[in-house]
């Protein structure tokens, strides 16, 4: 399942309020965590603080959908219960590539990469490549299945 940062502030910002114009909104991002307040125009209104915890992942594909939702949702073309069930349906859609394919890329980027880079040898392509490979199948498969591996892996 892919991570999008900006398709959880924005699904935030929809389900709370459904007008932004009336909002002021301040985002802070660190790596890992987007700090989200909400301050109402009236003094009176309370003021919402929003943790946002993500994976260490980012993941562009779905950014171009998200900011169509979000444009709708903005200039009244969608509602915004529509617009979170499009979020919510791109954050459940499966990722692009199957989990064999992408360990076979993360193996030959870091073969090429072991030679052009650092003038490795024949061997130590074969080796940065298995490497590579065993960590990209470690980090997609493993650290989803265990909380404590996740953990460790980031």
């Amino acid at each position: 399942m892919p991570y999008l940062i900006l398709g959880q502030v924005c699904l935030l910002h929809l389900s709370d309020e459904p007008r932004p114009s009336d909002v002021d909104l301040e985002i802070v991002y660190l790596p890992n965590i987007v700090i989200v307040t909400m301050h109402g125009t009236e003094p009176e209104e309370a003021t919402r603080t929003y943790f946002v915890r993500s994976k260490g992942r980012l993941a562009l594909t779905s950014l171009h959908s998200v900011h169509l939702i979000y444009r709708d949702v903005l200039h009244d073309k969608m509602s915004s219960g529509e617009g979170i069930d499009g979020l919510k349906k791109i954050l459940r859609a499966p990722p692009i590539y199957p989990l064999k394919f992408r360990c076979f890329l993360a193996l030959v980027c870091s073969s090429i990469i072991c030679v052009l880079a650092f003038g490795g040898s024949a061997v130590d392509m074969f080796i940065s490549g298995i490497c590579a490979s065993i960590l990209q199948y470690l980090g997609l498969s493993a650290a989803n299945k265990s909380s404590m591996y996740a953990n460790v892996y980031e």
